[in-house]
């Protein structure tokens, strides 16, 4: 590593650090219905006991908690350090890519940006897999940037197994690591399949203990949602069939889903409803009705396409189906905002007593809280995350232009998360924030570009100007 580079990354490291430190000592570790059941599963393998997991989950993230509890016992501020930990590993992924793509001081400012991102840094403070579904992808691409050999390839395969099986969705960022692979510099076509084929060696060595796992309960693959993700985003974007036939005992649990906006619990209530009666599918069930809803009004499900995609980039545009910004209530819940007038300040929920006891923390004190209860720009809807994901979509055509394939795909492999999301509705916009930190460098670059430009233009009309200085006649009257 040059000292230059040992600089910028040391720079880096002070500041995403450092700001980590202040978070981990002023807020507290957020538990949510889910995180409740997540330290639950972390501390029954910690003790030495697996888990019963439901079919829709995955096990990269107790794993990871039960890591932290062996070694820690249940501490909140042990999982917190844990989380944030991930967080600068994600900002030194973000410095790397940006500098291997477009050039030092876009690494410098694109990993500073990430470093302090609120929105990285708030999710890193909730007992959730998101931080491992930010971190494990954007370090399987830094690994396969620049010329990457089988140590790195393999070193990346095992990220994105370990991201897969924190969230399956992330197999949207497959594509993107394999291209990097593939167009990897100096080396030959045979080399290059050799490193995609060790990459996707090192992801089959990591699935495949818990895909096995799976088929002794009777589930293939890595998870079994019962068609919840694409009926879920359906019903909430008010775009379920209401002339679909529904079994009797379901008619009043869905009564509450054909309203404009149908609140979570009625569409979590009518999914557990669905799974009580033995004479009902479930799976069969949901999966029957979002087709049936697709065929009836398919313009309205591009309505609602358009509307999740801009969710997926932190917008919620007029008339938007679905009303409800789940990011910005953690954020302001997390600066301290609602906290419940009884029981712990971080801990909401009422999943599992007998194990969030153990976690119970004080509440949001400092900056840190003052910014995530009040802060606007950290509240708004629209900003930047929009404007820089149009930002970097069009970074990446220009790139297209001057055949850097490198940067083209490192910008790209963002999209297919968001896109995904999109396509099945889904409000939730923690679902595309690693996809978020490569638009930071996208935002970056078009920077350093405009610059260039004038640069370039700049030093042309002086050498334009020098050159007919040179040219003109002797004795010819100076140009005023």
């Amino acid at each position: 590593m040059s000292r230059s580079a040992a600089r910028d990354l040391s720079i880096v490291l002070c500041i995403a650090i450092g700001l980590r430190a202040i978070a981990v000592l002023t807020l507290p570790l957020m538990i949510t219905n889910d995180g409740a059941y997540y330290l639950l599963w972390g501390s029954e393998i910690a003790s030495g006991r697996w888990p019963d997991f439901p079919a829709y989950r995955t096990p990269t993230y107790p794993l990871f908690l039960a890591a932290v509890i062996s070694l820690a016992g249940h501490s909140v501020h042990a999982v917190l350090v844990a989380q944030h930990a991930l967080g600068v590993a994600t900002a030194i992924a973000c410095w790397f890519l940006g500098r291997s793509a477009f050039g030092p001081r876009v690494g410098l400012i694109g990993g500073l940006l990430v470093a302090i991102d609120p929105w990285l840094l708030a999710i890193s403070s909730f007992a959730l897999s998101d931080v491992l579904t930010i971190a494990m992808p954007l370090c399987a691409l830094a690994a396969v940037c620049g010329r990457p050999g089988m140590t790195r390839s393999a070193v990346a395969g095992m990220c994105m197994g370990a991201a897969i099986l924190a969230r399956p969705t992330s197999v949207a960022w497959l594509p993107g690591v394999i291209a990097l692979v593939a167009v990897a510099p100096t080396c030959g076509v045979r080399r290059r399949l050799a490193r995609v084929g060790v990459l996707m060696l090192a992801i089959s060595l990591v699935l495949t203990p818990w895909v096995a796992f799976n088929a002794t309960r009777g589930i293939v693959g890595v998870a079994r949602t019962e068609g919840l993700a694409m009926w879920g985003g359906l019903a909430r974007s008010s775009q379920l069939d209401q002339s679909y036939p529904l079994p009797n005992e379901l008619t009043k649990s869905a009564s509450d889903l054909f309203q404009h906006t149908p609140p979570e619990s009625a569409v979590m209530r009518f999914y557990r409803d669905a799974g009580r009666y033995e004479t009902t599918d479930r799976g069969e069930l949901l999966s029957a009705w979002s087709r049936a809803s697709l065929r009836a009004d398919p313009l309205g499900y591009g309505h609602a396409f358009v509307h999740a995609l801009a969710w997926q980039a932190n917008a919620f545009l007029p008339a938007s189906p679905y009303g409800f910004d789940s990011l910005r209530w953690m954020m302001q819940r997390l600066g301290g905002a609602g906290a419940p007038s009884a029981g712990p300040p971080n801990i909401p929920t009422q999943h599992r007593p007998d194990i969030t006891h153990r976690f119970v923390d004080a509440a949001p004190i400092g900056p840190l809280a003052t910014a995530y209860r009040c802060w606007p720009l950290g509240m708004a809807q629209r900003i930047p995350q929009l404007p820089l994901g149009v930002i970097t979509a069009v970074v990446a055509c220009w790139c297209v232009r001057r055949r850097n394939w490198p940067a083209v795909i490192v910008l790209a492999s963002s999209m297919p998360i968001v896109v995904g999301h999109a396509i099945i509705l889904q409000p939730f916009s923690r679902y595309s924030i690693s996809a978020w930190m490569i638009w930071w460098i996208g935002g970056v670059a078009v920077v350093g570009i405009i610059a260039c430009g004038r640069n370039n233009a700049s030093k042309a009309k002086r050498q334009a100007r020098a050159f007919r200085l040179k040219s003109k006649p002797i004795g010819s009257p100076s140009p005023r």
